[in-house]
């Protein structure tokens, strides 16, 4: 008899439990929704910091560096005009016209007033001492002036020794000091501002992400679920993608307004001013020479000028007005023929033709030329700051709405997607 033997066949093997549930449709509808919602809250997040970042940097130039670059600015010029002012004040001889005084004494005021709010805001240590520089120089250089202005009444010659004393101290310690200041915090708000002029795009990479998730979890749901469309998901993408869009195009125009305020703002500001300090030295060196009676004595006045022009020249003429600037080209043509018609009366040796050319305040003298020609640079360095400000205030505003308004979005994103998955996921219960 024949024994057959039979081998049972090897049980099939057992699905993981763990695997089973991990690959079941309801767990992965789960995982599709919380993805998405971190997608979303991600978005909004970084929207959030990095509009909300630039915003604050900006809102910090209009408050703080801004105005302390305009203190510094006004300190410089204020120098210039007092030093300018002493000088001319010694043309007359004896004592000198109220109104010349006074603009000396007021500019010399303004400074020092000047001084004290740029201190308020100077942060680095460079800065301070600068400020502690002009502040322990600056009555050394109103005694000397003060000194010189008593000599000259009594008519001691020894008075212009003193003037030229103070007005190098002007020139090589003073204004060299106010200078430092003014590139340091005028570099500061440009390189800010210029830092902040781009688009915000770590914003727009992380919402367009969100939209890309968004749209793609809709055919994925769609295949999974036996379901044409998820709604829910449907109005996040493109809830998403209005927030993409805002976000691109309120990201332009905040670009065009911060990029405008370097181009309107900074760049001729910084030109203007430079061009108005040229001015105020050209002016001492020319009274200077008159006080010594001596044409040799402004050599720098040509060379001061020639820096002038170069300085307007290099501004852009769509953002400064042609008239404008032709303007101020025009005053300071007659104010170098002023200027070489009291050379050629000093080198005859007619002081008092020389002089009454110097302070005429008539059209063709000199002082009311260079009145004129301070007048108008004045005005348009005004101009320049206003349109600084004025962009940069768009720019804040502008990235305002960004935020809350992709916030906003984000959130009806979210609740979106929750509803649309949670009417999935009721299903398999």
């Amino acid at each position: 008899m024949t024994v057959r033997t039979f081998t049972l066949p090897e049980p099939l093997p057992q699905p993981n439990p763990a695997r089973r549930l991990g690959s079941s449709t309801p767990l992965r509808l789960l995982a599709i929704a919380v993805g998405l919602i971190a997608a979303i809250l991600l978005a909004g997040t970084v929207t959030a910091f990095t509009v909300g970042e630039r915003r604050q940097v900006l809102s910090d130039l209009l408050a703080r560096a801004e105005p302390l670059s305009d203190s510094v600015q006004e300190l410089y010029s204020e120098l210039s005009v007092a030093d300018a002012a002493a000088s001319t004040g010694f043309i007359y001889g004896g004592v000198e016209p109220v109104e010349v005084r006074e603009r000396y004494t007021t500019a010399l005021s303004e400074a020092s007033a000047a001084a004290a709010l740029a201190s308020n805001g100077m942060e680095d240590d460079a800065g301070r001492e600068s400020l502690l520089l002009i502040s322990r120089q600056l009555p050394v250089y109103a005694g000397l002036i003060e000194t010189a202005r008593a000599n000259n009444r009594l008519g001691n010659p020894v008075g212009s020794a003193y003037l030229a004393e103070a007005s190098a101290l002007m020139q090589n310690t003073l204004l060299p000091a106010a200078n430092s200041l003014y590139e340091a915090t005028t570099e500061r708000v440009g390189n800010e501002q210029r830092m902040h002029s781009g688009r915000p795009w770590p914003a727009i990479i992380a919402v367009l992400f969100a939209v890309v998730v968004c749209l793609a979890a809709v055919p994925y749901l769609a295949r999974l679920t036996g379901r044409k469309i998820n709604l829910g998901v449907a109005i996040a993408g493109g809830t998403m993608g209005v927030a993409l869009c805002w976000l691109l195009v309120a990201g332009l125009m905040s670009s065009i307004a911060a990029t405008r305020a370097v181009e309107r703002g900074i760049d001729p500001l910084d030109a203007l001013t430079d061009s108005r300090i040229l001015a105020q030295t050209a002016r001492s060196n020319e009274t200077l020479g008159m006080v010594r009676r001596s044409p040799e004595e402004d050599v720098q006045f040509g060379p001061l000028i020639d820096q002038l022009r170069e300085h307007l020249d290099g501004i852009d003429r769509s953002v400064v007005p042609n008239e404008q600037l032709d303007q101020v080209t025009a005053v300071i043509d007659e104010w170098v023929e002023s200027h070489e018609r009291i050379t050629e009366a000093l080198l005859h040796g007619d002081f008092s033709a020389a002089s009454g050319i110097a302070v005429d305040p008539g059209i063709g003298g000199s002082a009311a030329l260079f009145d004129r020609l301070d007048g108008e640079l004045v005005a348009l360095i005004e101009d320049s700051r206003t349109n600084l400000r004025d962009n940069v205030d768009q720019a804040t505003r502008i990235l305002r709405g960004i935020t809350q308004g992709v916030v906003l979005l984000s959130a009806i994103a979210v609740l979106a997607v929750a509803f649309g998955m949670r009417n999935r996921l009721r299903e398999y219960q």
